[in-house]
């Protein structure tokens, strides 16, 4: 993955709701 990939707002959050998502199912 490139680093500009890595830096991507659309990028950035989308791994951010899947923590979330993941938190709430497997805590």
């Amino acid at each position: 993955m490139s680093a500009s990939t890595c830096h991507s707002p659309w990028y950035n959050r989308r791994f951010y709701f899947f923590s979330l998502f993941w938190a709430e199912n497997y805590q």
